[in-house]
């Protein structure tokens, strides 16, 4: 199993601190084909992410191990970090070069539906 680090300390919000100022840690993850394949998924219909930044990374190795799912909801996070609206604009067109159109966007502007097909 790989580890990540995630720059953010989860309670860090509820106690009143900022983002910078959270410890990060290092937690076990994997990557969604390998979730899917182990758990011997060959489809999916949703997939939600909300993972403070690394929906620019997870969306585009989605698209391409797969499966790919029906349905795909994500916050984006552009204005965080290093992540500009320009990283969010091209994921959108990555995920309408894989087949998927825009359902909803959340009135924050930061929550996505993408519907395959």
């Amino acid at each position: 199993m790989n580890f990540a680090p995630l720059a953010h300390d989860l309670g860090s919000e509820a106690r009143g601190e900022s983002r910078a100022r959270a410890a990060t840690v290092a937690l076990p993850v994997r990557r969604y084909a390998t979730l899917a394949r182990d758990l011997g998924h060959t489809r999916v219909d949703l997939v939600k992410l909300d993972i403070e930044g690394g929906e620019y990374a997870v969306l585009p190795d989605l698209l391409a191990e797969g499966p790919r799912p029906g349905q795909i909801l994500v916050e984006f996070h552009h204005g965080e970090r290093e992540h500009t609206l320009a990283d969010t604009l091209a994921a959108i067109a990555l995920l309408r070069d894989h087949g998927y159109r825009l359902a909803h966007v959340s009135r924050r502007g930061l929550e996505f539906t993408f519907l395959r097909g």
